[in-house]
């Protein structure tokens, strides 16, 4: 049985078993009468390596003995869950007898439903898609676009790359249909479709060269299909360094305004979460409260559609506006330090950044004055007062997409921005939030 899960062991380097002990299946015998074989050879031999298993990144992981209590159901051995228990996959109570029995999913909660796919099927599909961020070398954390009807690439792309490279045999109907290809055993990509004919794009490698030339063939198919309507052009960004109205309209943000960017530093970006962002509350050092700004931004903007935006998220924009690109609109989260030099960024990746800063602001304003009056915050108010050219910005011209901007290629170029913020920036510069504070 362990065959079935060799190139799943050759994507990740696994050499020995690194399973969970037998006794760990003990609650489900006990509440199921009987555990599936395939899960069991998969548990107590794969089973506790935690970035096959465990992803902070994509939030996907496998239900480990400590959880199983926390997860029982009557009708479901469930053993598999994604994004905050939004997904729960699980093995119907009368399929437990069965080695390789079909899986099912409920969402939020929901009437459970097959998923398509049998258990060694999807431990090996959903695998390769753990896979597609938790390697040593990755690029795209897109599980947030799944709401973007408009990113990702498009059918074109999607078709070239198939062309290019080879399948990996790992395909399930997961998500809508995942698709993995691949021309190394220590690499895979990644397509998930998305609304619209449009195809989400993840890729990963074991190996620095894999990747570099994965990358490289994979940007150049992306290039040679790039759109870049001239309305959208990063040097047409208005200035906000004094907060006052643009210059002149944004662009229509129906499209990416940075067309389909590249997340260009996304491995080294989750190296620093790790080190520098705490799980709660502000950090520490003002290049961990940076990382955590854009994160947060990003969020707001495309889980909660800006929804709870106030006197914190303004101090986000401020943050990420004074240190990336020296606006002015950040001098009240200086704290009595001194301006930093920002002649590091280039002068296309200073007026990308302008424009998304500003992009970010105006789509929350519009979304902040909609909101109730019993829902708004009477601090934010006295700012807005005194702030008569931030109260008095005009409604955009397509409501829908200017309450929160519904792409990623905003988000992941400040997350860039704010990595080579960074690695100028090495000595910890400490940090503290402002008072009230509760973000």
């Amino acid at each position: 049985m362990q065959s079935m899960f060799d190139k799943v062991r050759e994507l990740f380097a696994i050499t020995q078993d690194c399973g969970y002990p037998l006794d760990s299946l003990d609650l489900w015998l006990e509440t199921y009468g009987a555990v599936p074989q395939v899960l069991a050879d998969y548990y107590t031999t794969l089973g506790a390596h935690r970035g096959l298993n465990d992803s902070d990144c994509v939030d996907l992981h496998l239900v480990s003995p400590d959880q199983q209590s926390k997860f029982l159901d009557d009708r479901h051995l469930v053993f598999y869950q994604e994004n905050w228990l939004l997904n729960r996959w699980g093995i119907a109570a009368d399929d437990v007898h069965t080695p390789d029995p079909p899986v099912y999913v409920t969402s939020d909660g929901g009437e459970w439903r097959p998923v398509g796919n049998s258990l060694s099927e999807f431990l090996i599909s959903i695998s390769h898609a753990q896979a597609a961020s938790n390697l040593r070398y990755t690029t795209g954390r897109d599980w947030f676009d799944a709401q973007d009807q408009e990113h990702g690439i498009s059918g074109d792309v999607a078709d070239a790359l198939r062309g290019r490279f080879p399948s990996k045999g790992a395909d399930s109907k997961v998500w809508g249909g995942l698709e993995f290809l691949g021309s190394h055993p220590d690499s895979v990509i990644m397509l998930s479709p998305l609304p619209k004919g449009r195809w989400d794009l993840w890729f990963s490698s074991g190996t620095a060269s894999h990747f570099a030339q994965m990358q490289d063939e994979i940007t150049g198919i992306i290039d040679a299909y790039r759109v870049r309507p001239s309305d959208t052009r990063p040097c047409s960004a208005p200035d906000v360094t004094d907060h006052s109205p643009a210059a002149s309209p944004l662009p229509s943000l129906r499209e990416p305004v940075h067309g389909e960017y590249v997340w260009r530093y996304k491995p080294e970006y989750c190296e620093l979460v790790e080190r520098l962002v705490p799980g709660f509350g502000p950090a520490a050092t003002l290049q961990g409260e940076l990382i955590r700004a854009v994160d947060k931004l990003w969020y707001e903007g495309q889980d909660n559609g800006n929804v709870n935006w106030g006197p914190d998220f303004d101090t986000f924009t401020n943050l990420l506006d004074w240190n990336l690109i020296g606006g002015a609109g950040g001098a009240a989260a200086l704290q009595g330090r001194p301006p930093l030099d920002v002649s590091w960024l280039t002068g296309d990746d200073v007026a990308m950044a302008r424009l998304g800063i500003e992009i970010i602001r105006h789509c929350a304003r519009i979304g902040y004055r909609m909101k109730p009056d019993f829902a708004k915050h009477e601090w934010y108010e006295d700012y807005l007062a005194a702030h008569p050219e931030i109260a008095a910005e005009p409604d955009g011209p397509d409501p829908l997409y200017d309450l929160a901007y519904p792409h990623s290629d905003v988000y992941k170029h400040l997350m860039d921005c704010v990595v080579v913020w960074i690695r100028h920036h090495q000595t910890p510069i400490p940090y503290v939030a402002p008072p009230g504070f509760i973000h």
